[in-house]
């Protein structure tokens, strides 16, 4: 896979923790916190991936195989105008901007690991992907909290947000509907204390 040197030097504001890629909306229900909130998110259209392996490597097979997706290996069927940051690759394929987070949850011995597309894909629209292994997913609207913080997003720090989100969302009358994911804002390349990472739950209200 071959990125452009457009690409690179379009990279270097996100070693700075600078995001210019599109984010998914979302709406403020209650703060819990300064790092810490819930969130009412409108539905999304996800490419993703299961990959089996310890979570390092699967968040890097995982991003290999979507990167892949969104530089080009996929069955394009029209030229698309870009957002920034562009993303080129000589190739057949559509080329699809980058948008962040990127989504991670473990199921059982696997991880799934997601991007999610830009916002003006359809399911209809969207290129289709040329490896099996990647799928096009429409997410629905979800209500959702979410624990803010910064540095490299390693399991063992994954694993202690987590639970301190669900100790959050307890104490606050919520209560988890979903297992915890993990969203990661930055590339791998950026300054640690700069990263924003977060845990996600998909929460409704006690009864």
């Amino acid at each position: 896979m071959q990125i452009p040197l457009k690409t690179y030097l379009e990279s270097i504001p996100g070693f700075f923790g600078i995001r210019l890629e599109e984010e998914p909306t979302y709406q403020v229900i209650t703060k819990f916190d300064a790092e810490s909130e819930i969130r009412r998110y409108g539905p999304t259209l996800h490419a993703q991936t299961e990959v089996e392996g310890s979570h390092e490597e699967a968040v890097n097979e995982g991003f290999r195989r979507l990167a892949s997706y969104i530089f080009g290996e996929n069955h394009g069927r029209k030229q698309i105008s870009m957002t920034t940051p562009v993303i080129e690759e000589e190739a057949s394929g559509e080329q699809v901007s980058m948008t962040t987070p990127v989504m991670q949850s473990q199921i059982g011995g696997r991880w799934l690991i997601s991007f999610i597309l830009p916002s003006h894909f359809t399911i209809g629209t969207a290129p289709v992907p040329n490896d099996n292994r990647v799928e096009l997913v429409e997410v629905g609207s979800l209500t959702v909290a979410a624990l803010r913080y910064s540095g490299n997003n390693t399991e063992e720090k994954m694993k202690k947000r987590s639970e301190e989100l669900l100790q959050l969302v307890e104490k606050n009358g919520w209560r988890p509907t979903s297992d915890v994911r993990c969203a990661q804002y930055d590339q791998p390349f950026a300054i640690p204390f700069l990263k924003r990472n977060e845990v996600h739950v998909e929460v409704a209200r006690q009864n």
